[in-house]
């Protein structure tokens, strides 16, 4: 029971960064977390089909959030992502966020 817990498979990680790259649409979506406790404590994204400070308001509200299936999934539902990416889903979001 112990180790299906948020705290246990995310809280107590030690301090780690995430890069990634992949298609996001037409273009190359490029992203950078740096999670500790396994809260988002910096957050990067780079696209080159979208303005530069969309990506930067949206890296900020990832910025606190818990690093975790239910954490980026509020993020994308709350900050109405949908509306700005219509031909992606929460799903894509999550593939693209986690290992």
């Amino acid at each position: 029971r112990k180790y299906r817990t948020w705290k246990w498979c995310f809280g107590e990680s030690p301090r780690f960064v995430l890069r990634k790259t992949a298609r996001w649409g037409r273009q190359t979506l490029q992203v950078e977390l740096i999670v500790r406790d396994g809260i988002i404590r910096r957050a990067l994204l780079r696209h080159a089909a979208t303005a530069k400070t969309e990506w930067e308001q949206i890296a900020g509200w990832l910025v606190g959030s818990r690093y975790d299936p239910a954490g980026l999934r509020q993020v994308w539902e709350k900050k109405g992502l949908a509306h700005l990416f219509p031909s992606k889903t929460a799903s894509d979001w999550l593939k693209f966020l986690l290992p």
